[in-house]
């Protein structure tokens, strides 16, 4: 009953299912989510630092548009999302700004302009890095030239 054979055989059934649920279970782990899209639900680094839960509002170029629930709304890089946004190519829309320009910029849903230098321009956004090193993305429109005396 309990033969040599019969153990060997046992063990290689064992061993055999032990490998396909071992597989299986890497392979779970290891398949990538589809990319996300406008509508998709996501998760976003906040311009505070926070994450933030909503869902995809809109797409531009590399940046895409999340919303949340309580009429939050930050832009940030569609590949910097969870799970990441499939980036279009970069719309020709000017700027207006070059790397590197002296600006005043709102901060998240502040009124107030801050000053800060354009770090990268993507069609009509912009990428400002304030004096006080925090950063974020822009629409153009909404960004000012420097000027000394301004508030």
């Amino acid at each position: 009953m309990n033969s040599p054979n019969r153990r060997h055989a046992m063990a290689r059934i064992l061993t055999m299912h032990i490998l396909i649920c071992a597989t299986a279970v890497f392979t779970a782990c290891n398949r990538k989510s589809p990319p996300s899209s406008v509508g998709s639900e996501v998760e976003a680094i906040a311009d505070n630092g926070s994450i933030i839960r909503g869902h995809i509002a809109e797409q531009y170029g590399k940046l895409a548009r999340v919303d949340t629930e309580d009429s939050y709304s930050i832009w940030t890089k569609a590949t910097d999302l969870e799970p990441p946004a499939t980036p279009f190519p970069t719309p020709q829309d000017p700027c207006g700004f070059a790397v590197n320009a002296r600006v005043r910029a709102p901060w998240a849903r502040a009124e107030k302009m801050y000053a800060g230098r354009i770090a990268e321009v993507h069609g009509k956004f912009a990428f400002v890095r304030f004096d006080d090193g925090d950063t974020t993305w822009r629409p153009c429109d909404t960004i000012r030239e420097y000027q000394r005396n301004a508030n």
